[in-house]
């Protein structure tokens, strides 16, 4: 029946996960689109990947026959967005495990339909996916298949090239999360236990890598610390995700410590342009998208040097407090409570940022996006 649809003219499909999902790549993608309207650019349309999902995906790289099954409902809505679309170019967006084989398979329908296909991979741990992995000759052979393949890492950008395939570098975009904010919404303050002078956010999904029990530990230490010296700080946790029950629990048994959930929108506004610092503690990033939305949004970072962070170390110096690679410990958070006590080294701190995070907002990296969907159309 879907056949019957009269196909409306739009050049390029982005495929990729629900605009109401959890996690860096949804972001990204809201990110984007927002972008691509901005620049008067109607020719790109979105298919949600997780509308017609009907088993949820598992971390391991072995295809389960309730995923094969789930499959079914998704090539429906994808061969009827295709046809609807009428598009040239079919922009597949993933990141690991389920995901790829999902996106890998969405690619061969497109190809067999004579459509140019681009495959962007997100999240630095796609490399350890593929080097661990039984099928990793299949998985380079399924890239090699693809007209174009970017990583917004560099560092797999390279690591592939070096294995044969013809990837680029594509450099994701941020949004400062104070622009969030809806203006007719009333002007609520969050919610905490009690008033204080220093507030500390982390936001992140709430999985290991992140390490946020890590941050409760190091913060407690440092609550002590800063008590002694009169400085008043309390911890804020936003985020949902596997381990969002175990942190809940140690934070409700944590005196300072208040988690909130999952924020977005409005919520997530309000908490940038209440806490005074933002915090991060990941183990391994591609890019780090929260660390440029804390600078886009002139809020005090600390974090290890990961993602971007790492990548521009020196031009980095004095722009961020900067924790040790093994994680967050309570000195690196006394040094930033230090830091917002002195009105004048902040400034600086945060000034160095924003000029650093501008390269990275979307108005500064859209145009390679319109660059890497146009290309496979230019090559031929």
């Amino acid at each position: 029946m879907f056949l019957r649809s009269r196909p409306s003219p739009k050049k390029f499909l982005i495929c990729g996960p629900s605009l109401s999902a959890i996690g860096g790549i949804t972001e990204v993608m809201c990110g984007l689109l927002d972008a691509l309207k901005a620049h008067g650019r109607t020719d790109f349309s979105y298919f949600d990947t997780f509308a017609n999902r009907r088993f949820k995906a598992q971390g391991s790289s072995r295809i389960t026959v309730l995923q094969m099954i789930g499959l079914i409902p998704l090539t429906v809505g994808y061969l009827k967005q295709l046809h609807t679309t009428g598009c040239r170019v079919v922009i597949l967006n993933t990141s690991s495990f389920w995901g790829f084989w999902e996106k890998a398979w969405l690619a061969a329908l497109a190809k067999m339909l004579r459509k140019k296909t681009v495959m962007v991979v997100h999240g630095s741990h796609f490399l350890q996916f593929t080097n661990n992995s039984r099928c990793r000759v299949f998985i380079l052979f399924l890239l090699r298949r693809c007209d174009k393949v970017a990583f917004v890492s560099r560092e797999m950008t390279s690591c592939f090239i070096n294995q044969g395939i013809d990837a680029s570098f594509i450099q994701n975009g941020a949004r400062n999360p104070l622009d969030l904010a809806d203006p007719s919404s009333p002007n609520k303050p969050i919610l905490l236990k009690q008033h204080t002078p220093f507030l500390i956010a982390s936001i992140s999904l709430l999985e290991p890598r992140k390490r946020i029990l890590q941050i409760i530990a190091a913060f407690k230490l440092a609550r002590e610390t800063a008590a002694a010296k009169g400085q008043n700080i309390r911890l804020i946790i936003a985020g949902t995700g596997p381990l969002e029950r175990e942190i809940s629990d140690y934070a409700e048994k944590t005196d300072g410590v208040d988690f909130i959930g999952e924020v977005r929108g409005q919520k997530k506004a309000d908490l940038f342009r209440y806490a005074d610092a933002i915090i991060q503690n990941s183990e391994i990033e591609s890019f780090g998208l929260v660390s440029v939305e804390a600078m886009l949004a002139n809020r005090l970072l600390i974090s290890p040097p990961v993602g971007i962070l790492e990548k521009y170390e020196d031009e980095l110096e004095g722009a961020y407090v900067k924790s040790p690679s093994v994680g967050i410990n309570s000195e690196t958070i006394g040094k930033a409570v230090d830091l917002l006590a002195a009105d004048g080294r902040l400034n600086e701190t945060l000034a160095r940022a924003t000029v650093f995070a501008e390269k990275f907002a979307w108005g500064a990296t859209v145009a390679q996006w319109i660059e890497l969907a146009e290309a496979p159309i230019k090559q031929h």
